[in-house]
């Protein structure tokens, strides 16, 4: 009988702990070989070649493993030595990580672990770790084109990315550029969608949430003509509108997200952004926001504005108008028609006084161009620095007379279609 038993105790194998497949704690680093690691990248800094190469090559077979002693290093900032092969070896394992990572987060389908990975982050300080937030990401991840957008977006930032963006192919443009020739009817300008939304082919959420959670991570500034082109199309789709307007199967993580990379875009990306909320009409007060943002961006650079004024006219909140008054004082040139200038101070008194109820001729401006809506003309009379100057403090009297006058006969704003 005791024979029995011990031999019941041989063939039984112990109980063990099955691991949890969505639990990032299984793709810790052992002590060991992170010690070993960190020894291989001070190895990347010795003076003989030999001992150089055989740290990386043996930082190369560690793989993803190597990956945190390599990130560390490259955040310390590496020698001139050093850093060729840290740089290098860095951006073998960046993938090699994420793709890892990635396995375990589509596997924690109860969302029960917290995750550390590229993208995930961005999304969490945007939008909160929630469910919606985590259905969302699931999907950016299960789109192959979105992992790369985001694994390019991690490269690090080259003197060439400054000089392919100023001819419109940076490399983010690029892979979002070889996706659309994908879609259907790819000959389609994208700028055009809205004009031909019967030709326009429908844009996945994922793939625009991919391209935003990109440009976050990047952080370095770079006009992508395309997005927004890929944003109106998208727009054009139920699940679209119900994203931008924080509805549907993703809640408000989307709409989170969008707010939050809306609020890191400049200059003619932050107008792209402003244009989104105006195509969406979803969100009127986050185009009022960027519009004025954008204005007073231009105003603090000395750049001319003016050519955003028929915007914030035509949005006529309080943030707007307040904006409008605060260009009163913009000596910023327009451009220069027959021989005078017209400036943004011009443009601003002109909406200002349609949007009182009165006259911009009432203030000596005459008509400009459709681009360039009023202007002071020099006459046999009076030139037109003297009717600016004149015109300027007939409004400042005004506004005296009338201190709720500019709130109470704002005209409403009208959503139109762009």
């Amino acid at each position: 009988m005791a024979g029995r038993a011990l031999l019941l105790l041989v063939l039984v194998p112990p109980l063990t702990l099955a691991v949890d497949p969505g639990d990032p704690a299984k793709l810790a680093v052992p002590a060991d070989v992170q010690k070993k690691a960190e020894q291989y990248v001070r190895d990347c800094d010795d003076e003989d070649i030999f001992v150089r190469d055989r740290a990386t090559a043996a930082l190369r077979d560690l793989g993803r493993l190597g990956y945190p002693a390599l990130a560390a290093a490259s955040a310390r900032g590496p020698s001139k030595l050093a850093k060729p092969r840290v740089d290098m070896l860095l951006a073998e394992a960046v993938p090699l990580e994420f793709e890892a990572r990635a396995e375990v987060f589509l596997e924690d389908k109860k969302g029960k672990h917290k995750h550390d990975m590229l993208g995930w982050n961005e999304l969490v300080k945007a939008a909160g770790d929630t469910p919606e937030s985590r259905k969302l990401f699931a999907a950016v991840l299960e789109s192959d084109i979105c992992r790369e957008l985001l694994l390019e977006a991690a490269k690090p930032h080259t003197p060439a990315d400054d000089e392919a963006a100023k001819k419109n192919r940076h490399r983010l443009t690029l892979v979002m550029r070889k996706e659309t020739l994908r879609w259907p009817r790819a000959g389609l300008l994208l700028s055009d969608a809205d004009r031909n939304p019967v030709l326009a082919p429908e844009v996945p959420v994922t793939f625009f949430v991919g391209a935003m959670l990109a440009e976050l991570i990047y952080a370095k500034w770079y006009y992508s003509d395309g997005l927004l082109g890929i944003g109106k199309l998208l727009l054009q789709t139920d699940d679209g509108r119900e994203a931008v307007g924080g509805k549907g199967k993703y809640g408000t993580a989307f709409n989170k997200l969008m707010d939050a990379w809306a609020d890191t875009r400049s200059d003619r990306d932050l107008h792209c952004a402003a244009a989104l909320y105006a195509y969406s009409k979803a969100r009127p007060e986050r185009y009022s926001a960027c519009m004025v943002r954008l204005v007073d961006e231009s105003r603090k650079k000395e750049w001319t504005a003016g050519r955003f004024f028929s915007e914030l006219a035509e949005i006529g909140d309080a943030a707007c108008l307040a904006c409008l008054k605060r260009c009163l004082d913009s000596k910023a040139v327009v451009c220069k028609r027959d021989g005078y200038y017209i400036e943004d101070r011009d443009l601003a008194l002109g909406y200002l006084a349609e949007l009182t109820g009165q006259s911009p001729g009432e203030y000596g401006l005459g008509k400009g161009t459709p681009n360039d809506k009023y202007a002071f003309v020099t006459d046999s009379q009076r030139t037109a620095d003297e009717k600016r100057s004149a015109g300027l403090a007939k409004w400042a009297e005004w506004e005296k007379a009338n201190p709720d006058g500019l709130k109470a006969k704002a005209k409403k704003p009208e959503t139109k279609d762009k």
